[in-house]
């Protein structure tokens, strides 16, 4: 594995979670 990679993971996972989070509170407010 790339240490380049083991680096990207967590920020790639990060981006995600509060890409997340942001469609949850958009489908919240919806309803």
């Amino acid at each position: 594995m790339i240490p380049k990679d083991s680096a990207v993971v967590p920020v790639v996972q990060e981006f995600y979670a509060s890409l997340w989070d942001q469609e949850s509170r958009k489908v919240e407010g919806r309803t």
